[in-house]
């Protein structure tokens, strides 16, 4: 990201955004990525991700924590209509190539929103001891990777 995204995430598309105020504040770090679409002269944002840090956590495994991401509003899961379908998906397959390259072998550790529940549940996450907190394993990491990898490939939305 950069800091001319501060002027999309001030746009009609991002209204209702979750984490509008925090994206501005990590416009410029290194570790916010943005999923833009690139067909034609459009380059609108989709979605954002900021890579968190790999921990250990409860139960000895080193999974990638404080991680954040958001789907552009009028996209979001819950959204019937919407254009574009699978953009948060492709956000949490970055997050587990982030994991993998950290070590972590694609396992997430979050912290979800409750009505992104449905959302989580749909990839594979399942909840640990702490109903707060939901994560990703391994083999499912690995399964959300390939199911991300072919079909954005020649989609016209790519990470920047």
């Amino acid at each position: 990201m950069t800091a001319d995204d501060i002027s999309a995430l001030n746009g009609d598309d991002w209204k209702g955004a979750r984490f509008g105020e925090v994206w501005k504040q990590w416009a410029e770090h290194e570790l916010a990525l943005k999923l833009v679409r690139c067909d034609g002269g459009d380059k609108s944002v989709l979605g954002l991700v900021k890579i968190g840090v790999t921990r250990q956590i409860v139960g000895g495994a080193i999974s990638l924590r404080d991680n954040l991401l958001e789907t552009v509003p009028i996209y979001r899961y819950d959204k019937q209509h919407r254009q574009y379908r699978g953009i948060g998906r492709v956000l949490i397959a970055r997050l587990v190539a982030a994991s993998r390259a950290q070590g972590a072998g694609g396992r997430l550790f979050i912290s979800p929103v409750p009505t992104s529940l449905p959302f989580y549940r749909a990839l594979g996450f399942v909840p640990t001891r702490n109903p707060r907190y939901w994560r990703l394993k391994t083999l499912e990491a690995e399964q959300l990777l390939i199911e991300c990898t072919s079909p954005f490939e020649q989609s016209g939305i790519v990470e920047e």
